[in-house]
């Protein structure tokens, strides 16, 4: 008898601790998946989301050489008109026309190394400054397009601005046509211009203490071009994008 009774309350014990074993294999599981799905919630959405372009720019610069290396005073009459996609809603633009300047931020989308052509696709750590006669700095110092994430921030003046149909167009700006634009903002002038603020010499309008080795001292056109040349112009006078430009 006492033997069978050893036998039972071992069997007992053997059937708890089972029983015991499974419940805290189902609790862990329970807290795994918990974690899971509070992590999937805490996480932010996919970068593809995220910096989904918004819109995209028709420019007077249809490829990236010849484009300038920078807008705003350098190139006033430059005409860009973005139009914000069509998924997203309308009156995105409305209230922009009070404000004089607007920035935009933008992909890179014309680099050579996007595709792989130079350097694999990789971004490299320097850059060679034509006002410094080759010599490299640190491509976060500089406005180079080839950067670790081809981002790229330009202002320019705000021509027109139709909320209804979702188009902004802008003076001055350096954009390839076919940018895609990921963001517009305002341009603030009691905080996005800094009085005072400094930068090196070799980043000035023209170069200091040195001739200047990005200025164009004259441009001669061949006689075969004028014709062709013309003509390009009238048809872009004509066009809304230049209807205002004396």
């Amino acid at each position: 008898a006492s033997l069978a009774l050893t036998t039972t309350i071992a069997a007992f014990a053997t059937r708890s601790l089972a029983k015991t074993k499974a419940d805290l294999d189902a609790a862990q599981v329970d807290r795994l998946r918990l974690q899971q799905t509070l992590r999937a919630r805490s996480a932010p959405p996919p970068a593809t989301d995220v910096f989904k372009p918004i819109a995209t720019a028709r420019s007077c610069f249809s490829r990236r050489n010849g484009t300038p290396r920078q807008g705003g005073a350098l190139v006033p009459r430059a005409r860009c008109e973005i139009t914000i996609d069509s998924s997203l809603p309308r009156h995105l633009l409305e209230g922009l026309s009070e404000y004089s300047h607007a920035w935009v931020v933008y992909v890179f989308h014309a680099n050579t190394n996007l595709a792989g052509t130079k350097t694999g696709g990789k971004a490299k750590g320097k850059v060679s400054v034509p006002r410094l006669d080759g010599g490299r700095v640190g491509v976060l110092a500089t406005r180079t397009p080839h950067r670790p994430v081809p981002v790229g921030l330009s202002v320019g003046a705000i021509v027109s601005v139709d909320a209804a149909r979702g188009k902004l167009v802008l003076g001055g700006i350096d954009l390839v046509d076919g940018t895609p634009v990921l963001d517009i903002k305002p341009y603030v002038p009691f905080c996005d211009s800094i009085p005072g603020a400094t930068a090196p010499d070799w980043v000035g309008r023209e170069a200091v203490g040195k001739d200047e080795p990005l200025k164009i001292a004259r441009v001669d056109v061949a006689a075969r071009a004028e014709a062709p040349m013309s003509s390009s112009f009238t048809r872009s006078a004509a066009s809304k994008l230049y209807g205002n430009v004396a």
